[in-house]
């Protein structure tokens, strides 16, 4: 069935009735009721991840990966394309049944020329130029027609399309971040790639934050999308829920569940008339184990996909799977949860020692306690037996707290989810302080 707003969508720089420009499902639950593992990802670099990594990503439980196809590396000549190196790297990443975000993102330099890159920690790749991203009618039709030709190539329900990658940066949408031409191209493409696959998943615009006072004004990514044409083709919104502050540690994974309410709230608040609020995805987030310490960056892995699936948000994906760089000090090198050749760090032994025994569940929901602070949750498995997960987020030099369980059995809370099987359908569960020598 489609979906129309009898409003007039502006795409390719021509005005076209909604109903007859895409085709849009009506199904608004298609996340929901996912397992926890089904629905937390890693996003990868496709061009440098060998086939046993593929493996081992789905041994420590992920169901999701996240990577990009460039415009530029499959379009050598106008309307020519090589997808060579993509058929062989989506071929092996579903012979393993694993699941794909796919971001379709990148200017070319034959449609829209190139400029220097800046000499400043912006240039996050530290690389000379950039190519201008897509503004003008024939760049914004090229691109649409490369981003339809890798829909049909690989069309099924494995992939979810990602129109770009934080447009809202200078970086990733040179020269200058531009809401409006974004939501243009976004129109253009989504279109495009309805026309050859009407039932895929197409979500946007990865934004490099939450709605921002700029979104409020009316003048962000965000707001733009939503009150444009794109809003009404697209099947979710995408964000990047990073918690960086300026000159301050990264606050805790728990901070983000606060900033996801006001976030669905501000998505249904700025809904055009006559649409469904659409859902919110996190479609890249992590904490690098410069900014945080190593054993953090264990701690938070889990909480970080935990905290999103408690408020509403139902994907997350880590970034990333391996370090990017060696940099001592790069902060941006040292996402990953592998270092940069392959050692394992504190952080992926955190996930296996969890996400594989959980991967098939799903959180029936959080069991109050007396401390905010301290998180049970009561998971159910696909047999209808029950697990609790647990963890505290109390500093060390508070009190510690015990979970305790009806059967007279008590295990000392942790900042690393654990798991305890459970036999009751409703244990009475109990969290006891315990105060330090």
């Amino acid at each position: 069935m489609k979906r129309s707003t009898g409003l007039l969508c502006f795409t390719l720089f021509l005005a076209i009735p909604c109903q007859s420009a895409f085709p849009v499902a009506t199904e608004t639950n298609w996340l929901k009721d996912q397992s926890i593992g089904k629905s937390f990802g890693v996003q990868i670099k496709e061009w440098n991840t060998k086939p046993e990594e593929l493996d081992e990503i789905k041994a420590s439980g992920f169901g999701l990966l996240r990577y990009g196809i460039a415009w530029r590396n499959v379009e050598n000549e106008s309307g020519s394309y090589i997808w060579t190196q993509y058929d062989r790297f989506i071929e092996q990443v579903r012979a393993r049944h694993l699941r794909s975000i796919i971001i379709l993102y990148g200017g070319h330099p034959d449609y829209s020329g190139e400029i220097d890159a800046p000499h400043d920690a912006t240039n996050l790749n530290h690389v000379q130029t950039l190519i201008r991203a897509p503004t003008d009618k024939r760049a914004v039709q090229a691109f649409a027609r490369f981003a339809a030709a890798a829909a049909q190539r690989y069309r099924g329900d494995d992939i979810i399309w990602e129109i770009w990658n934080e447009p809202d940066l200078n970086y990733f949408w040179p020269p200058k971040t531009d809401p409006n031409a974004y939501a243009k191209l976004a129109v253009a493409t989504c279109q495009s790639i309805r026309d050859v696959a009407p039932n895929t998943k197409i979500i946007g615009p990865a934004a490099a934050g939450m709605p921002s006072l700029q979104d409020w004004l009316g003048l962000g990514l965000i707001a733009t999308v939503l009150r444009s044409p794109a809003s009404s083709c697209f099947d979710a919104i995408s964000v990047h829920s990073y918690r960086m502050e300026p000159n301050k540690a990264p606050k805790s994974p728990e901070s983000v569940m606060k900033d996801n309410t006001s976030a669905l709230a501000f998505i249904a608040e700025h809904t055009r008339k006559g649409q469904h609020p659409l859902p919110l995805i996190c479609s890249e987030w992590g904490f690098s184990s410069i900014e945080v310490t190593p054993e953090q960056q264990a701690d938070y892995v889990m909480r970080m996909h935990l905290s999103n699936l408690l408020s509403g948000v139902p994907v997350t994906i880590w970034y990333e799977w391996r370090d990017s760089m060696q940099g001592e000090t790069d902060s941006e090198a040292h996402y990953g949860l592998i270092d940069y050749v392959g050692k394992d760090k504190p952080a992926i032994k955190a996930v296996r020692a969890i996400l594989p025994l959980i991967h098939d569940d799903v959180i029936e929901r959080r069991i109050v306690v007396m401390d905010p602070r301290d998180y049970v949750l009561r998971l159910r498995h696909p047999d209808g037996k029950h697990a609790l997960l647990f963890w505290s987020t109390r500093p060390a030099s508070e009190a510690s707290s015990l979970l305790a369980l009806e059967q007279d059995k008590s295990i000392p809370m942790a900042s690393a989810p654990q798991l305890i099987e459970t036999e009751e359908n409703a244990p009475q569960v109990t969290v006891k302080n315990v105060e330090g020598p």
